[in-house]
């Protein structure tokens, strides 16, 4: 199941990062030259992605136990405590991996 939830970001996150950033270094051109085929192939990963994932919900064909969703839960637990470490205030753009890592080298410059 976090597989499919991972699957489901990634598709979402294709479509803003095609809104977003339009100009971004694209090694693999998706869905054409035109910014509506990207987009139109992100929708459908959408789509297709949710789809794959209402096969867990209960009296469905995979339908889990209580204990997966469980073990999913802690997971996601987890990664929220990660994502509150994660420095804010960068703002998207072709330097923003290393804004970001100079915020992180200056928070733990002031920690110790």
């Amino acid at each position: 199941m976090s597989i499919v939830i991972t699957y489901l970001l990634v598709s979402a996150v294709f479509i803003v990062l095609r809104r977003r950033e339009p100009e971004m270094h694209r090694p693999l051109r998706v869905g054409g030259r035109s910014a509506a085929g990207g987009i139109a192939v992100g929708v459908a990963a959408v789509i297709t992605t949710a789809c794959l994932l209402a096969l867990y919900v209960p009296g469905m064909p995979a339908m889990l136990d209580v204990q997966p969703y469980v073990i999913l839960g802690l997971w996601w637990l987890l990664g929220v405590v990660f994502l509150v470490r994660v420095p804010g205030g960068v703002a998207p753009g072709a330097d923003a991996e290393e804004r970001l890592l100079e915020r992180l080298a200056e928070r733990r410059s002031s920690a110790s």
